[in-house]
């Protein structure tokens, strides 16, 4: 229903036409956002393409920006209602939307490996904003996750620093 709404804002007659350059300019909207909800629209996969789209605020601002510019009330409204329902099921049903896309990521393999790579680079990048500091202290983390081949033993993944 999300994907659904927003493609029909994207594709309305009176929205303003071009890729991500294009309509940046044109919404003064940043080009990457708006990249990155136009790709997410492309995946065929509801889940996948709620899993890729940026938060709900991010969201309503684009959609905003597009009736601004001439997407009809109708299709505009829709779309806020579907992302309110967005919003709603990450609050309720999940807390954050990091719990919301570990959900999604663990039925499907791919989005499963996206997802611990983009975890995996958020410890790394973490690691490197660290600066100017020094501490002297061992740290251990265990992971355990379900086996990919065979879900019903537990693979353990440790990370000794």
């Amino acid at each position: 229903m999300l994907k659904d709404t927003l493609l029909r804002v994207v594709r309305a007659p009176s929205a303003p036409e071009g890729g991500a350059s294009a309509l940046s300019a044109k919404l003064r909207f940043s080009r990457v956002l708006i990249s990155g909800i136009l790709n997410a629209l492309k995946h065929e996969d509801a889940l996948e393409a709620m899993q890729r789209l940026p938060g709900p605020e991010t969201l309503r601002t684009f959609v905003e920006a597009m009736r601004r510019h001439g997407v009809a009330a109708a299709r505009a409204n829709a779309a806020l209602a579907a992302i309110q329902r967005f919003d709603t099921l990450i609050g309720e049903g999940f807390g954050t939307r990091r719990k919301l896309n570990a959900a999604i990521c663990s039925h499907a393999p791919s989005m499963r490996r996206r997802q611990e790579l983009k975890s995996r680079q958020r410890v790394f990048a973490g690691m490197a904003d660290l600066h100017g500091g020094e501490a002297e202290a061992w740290v251990a983390t265990h992971m355990l996750a379900p086996d990919r081949e065979d879900p019903s033993r537990l693979s353990a993944r440790i990370l000794q620093g």
